[in-house]
């Protein structure tokens, strides 16, 4: 299948063809990686993340479902210094 390559700001843009887009699932937004290889492109999905992205909100329900075993020590490093000094007043 052949696609024209179109000036897109400072960059090139190629247009994927529907039923291209639709065979491997690509939706808007999705992010892929773009090789250069000798005589070409090289264009894939990323690979999946070894391990799933987690927010801070998850990471504490785990813990709590594990139990207060499952929680980490609390450090003390001493007094901030420097760029660590927060004024929590403002």
């Amino acid at each position: 299948m052949r696609a024209k390559a179109a000036q897109w700001g400072n960059s090139i843009a190629v247009r994927v063809p529907r039923s291209v887009a639709e065979t491997i699932e690509l939706k808007p937004g999705d992010e892929l990686d773009i090789f250069a290889v000798p005589g070409g492109l090289n264009i894939r999905r990323p690979k999946s993340p070894r391990y799933p992205s987690m927010s801070l909100a998850d990471m504490v329900a785990e813990m709590d479902r594990l139990g207060p075993d499952s929680r980490p020590d609390v450090v003390d490093w001493g007094r901030d210094r420097g760029d660590e000094i927060v004024d929590d007043a403002r």
